[in-house]
């Protein structure tokens, strides 16, 4: 590879790895203020207690102690893997010559792999945080489960804010005309299954919730329809009712919802062609 050609590889990752830097400081930000958020909008729906009159005591007694640990790792395995896959640092290990070029990639990347991991586990925890708070405190009202909506949609919104994330790998792959399996092979091993567990998390809390509440109120049912005269008019309504009751879906899942999933799914994609055009137009314009 000609120098300038090295070069322009390096500036553009370095532009990309800054920038992807930026990105993760700015969703560790996002989320803490919209945890705040959920939290208002979960507040009419709380059962009385002290969490009612003060919502965020869930996030007081909510410290994910083991937040540091994880940043840590993040760091070793930023530093593990810059050496195995022959970066900077690895070719200061084996002696090998040094590309130069590339002396930024130790401390940017050991930054991104640090941040990453601490931003996947605060996403992890806010996303455990609202499964127990829809477990322990909502008033699960059966004819109005859109209650539960803050909690559901706060699993889609760190889906889209992780696939955002992503289409930085397309990118890069158009403007440098290079990407290699070890250039997004260890992150989407890592991302994705989070990204998995933060969508489908907060879709099975709610489902426990609702089921539970379910099967409470078919007990009551069933015990009313014990009680009352057979054939009568109040049997056939409680029966109705009951029918009607047991055929509800208890997954708060809808059209719309996999619409939006599927949509965000086609941001990478997306992300490839537009750096496709731009890096044709720079290459008419060169």
């Amino acid at each position: 590879m000609n120098p300038p050609e090295s070069l322009w590889r390096s500036g553009v990752q370095l532009w990309i790895n800054s920038l992807t830097v930026a990105y993760l400081v700015a969703m560790c930000l996002f989320e803490s203020r919209r945890l705040d958020v959920d939290l208002a909008e979960l507040r009419p729906a709380l059962r009385p207690g002290p969490w009612h009159d003060d919502p965020t005591l869930f996030v007081r007694n909510h410290r994910p102690r083991s937040l540091l640990a994880v940043s840590v790792a993040g760091t070793l395995f930023g530093l593990v893997f810059n050496i195995v896959t022959g970066g900077t640092l690895g070719q200061l290990v084996s002696g090998e010559p040094v590309r130069w070029e590339y002396a930024w990639g130790p401390p940017v990347l050991l930054l991104l792999w640090t941040l990453l991991f601490h931003v996947l586990w605060v996403m992890l925890g806010h996303s455990r945080l609202l499964v127990r708070i829809a477990r322990q405190a909502v008033r699960v009202e059966l004819s109005r489960l859109d209650v539960f909506d803050p909690i559901t949609n706060a699993g889609i919104r760190q889906l889209l804010l992780i696939i955002i994330g992503l289409a930085v790998i397309p990118t890069q792959g158009i403007l440098t005309g290079h990407l290699a399996p070890m250039d997004f092979v260890p992150a989407l091993a890592i991302v994705l299954p989070v990204a998995m567990a933060l969508l489908v998390t907060p879709l099975y809390g709610v489902y426990r919730a609702v089921a539970a509440a379910r099967a409470a109120e078919l007990m009551h049912l069933d015990a009313d329809l014990e009680r009352a005269e057979p054939r009568s008019d109040r049997a056939l309504l409680l029966a109705l009712y009951r029918h009607q009751l047991a055929a509800m879906p208890a997954w708060p899942l809808s059209l719309r919802r996999f619409g939006r999933v599927g949509f965000y799914l086609v941001i990478p994609p997306l992300a490839w062609v537009a750096a496709a055009l731009v890096e044709s137009g720079l290459s008419a314009w060169l």
